[in-house]
């Protein structure tokens, strides 16, 4: 369950922890080919940057990842 997952992780690593598994998911999708899939996912990446993050506090790399996820998703 991926909010159990998400819970725990704030619990014992903080905000940290969540942006590396960010990180990673963003990294594996953005390199994955083309698909209505991979859409589907970057979107849903996007959300939970934004709903987790402040954009005054985005860690640099999650920072560079978002803006090539906003670029791959288009207008």
């Amino acid at each position: 369950n991926q909010v159990a997952t998400a819970a725990a992780e704030e619990t014992s690593h903080g905000s940290a922890a969540r942006a590396a598994r960010l990180v990673e998911a963003a990294r594996q999708v953005l390199a994955a080919a083309p698909e209505e899939a991979r859409q589907l996912r970057l979107e849903g990446l996007a959300r939970e940057i934004d709903a987790t993050f402040d954009r005054d506090a985005l860690p640099p790399a999650l920072a560079a990842l978002r803006a090539q996820i906003v670029q791959a998703l288009g207008p």
